[in-house]
């Protein structure tokens, strides 16, 4: 999930909206408008959204493959920012699907525990 008014909070201020995405992974075709609600109704039990939110738009997509999509040309950007944030910054630490080491969330934590531990 991502919350865009935690990353621009003058943004959602001054339009008086907040966007948010969330991304729901399944081993199993899903019924697109089933899971808007669903995923709506958790939204407000997790108090991430109140009851009678006014929800102006939403959408949902399938992308079979997962996303990021993993093709050459992904990678090999992925790569080169990683490569130029690193030479350009002394004081900078990627981890996750941007550091072109790290995938699953085991890998993540300990690229972390080993960098920072």
């Amino acid at each position: 999930m991502t919350l865009y008014s935690n990353i621009q909070p003058d943004v959602a201020e001054k339009a008086n909206r907040h966007r948010v995405t969330v991304e729901v992974l399944s081993s199993t075709p899903l019924d697109l408008k089933k899971m808007q609600v669903k995923v709506l109704d958790d939204l407000k039990r997790m108090d991430i959204f109140c009851k009678n939110v006014n929800v102006l738009y939403q959408d949902a997509q399938t992308i079979p493959q997962g996303f990021p999509v993993l093709s050459h040309e992904f990678v090999a950007t992925g790569k080169y920012q990683y490569e130029l944030a690193k030479k350009s910054f002394k004081n900078v630490s990627l981890h996750g699907k941007n550091n072109t080491r790290d995938w699953f969330m085991k890998e993540v934590f300990k690229s972390v525990h080993d960098d920072f531990g």
